[in-house]
């Protein structure tokens, strides 16, 4: 990758288990086993907002198309929807067992159609 610049971001006090992207290419969220989720600005290379909502690590991040809302799922069994608008929280769900993987799907026509698909650390996907 010659020629190809890298960026180190900075922040967070434990390994990074997640991260998400958003499709523009100028932001970035990661979780962390530091029990946080950091938002980072590529452009300023700056953490631009901290959430705080889980008890543990946090595996698994996932956003709507326009970065407006992320899911987050932890080791803590807990998944929490955030507005990345106002950093405002929601623990949507409590499971069983450790919350491995989840995806996001958001209808940008009815605010009220959200669905979450949610994988677990016991084999299973919920809905």
């Amino acid at each position: 990758m010659s020629g190809t610049k890298v960026i180190r971001l900075k922040g967070h006090s434990d390994n990074i288990r997640s991260l998400c992207l958003s499709q523009d290419g100028t932001k970035i969220i990661s979780g962390s086993s530091d029990h946080t989720i950091k938002i980072w600005d590529i452009g300023q290379q700056s953490c631009i907002g901290t959430i705080r909502n889980h008890l543990d690590s946090v595996w698994t991040l996932s956003a709507d198309t326009n970065f407006r809302y992320l899911v987050s799922g932890s080791r803590d069994k807990t998944v929490c929807l955030t507005s990345l608008q106002t950093f405002e929280s929601n623990c949507v769900c409590v499971f069983d067992s450790q919350v491995c993987a989840s995806t996001f799907i958001f209808d940008e026509n009815s605010n009220s159609q959200q669905k979450i698909a949610i994988g677990t650390a016991d084999a299973n996907i919920s809905l």
